[in-house]
């Protein structure tokens, strides 16, 4: 799980940039979806929760 630190400006891209600090005190950037914001939580798993910025493989999404 990371904590969105920040939304930056990216002078190479024409999306947002999302820093992120994970539990382990590691920081990393992604490109940030709409909707996320400084302070958000974000995880990556199998069984995660269909949200902004989190992230999980195709076969664990439902399809309506």
């Amino acid at each position: 799980m990371g904590t969105v630190l920040s939304i930056e400006y990216d002078p190479n891209r024409s999306a947002r940039i999302a820093l992120l600090q994970y539990e382990d005190g590691e920081k990393s950037y992604i490109i940030a979806p709409e909707g996320v914001k400084a302070g958000d939580k974000v995880i990556s798993g199998e069984k995660v929760e269909p949200r902004p910025g989190n992230c999980m493989p195709m076969k664990s999404i439902r399809w309506a």
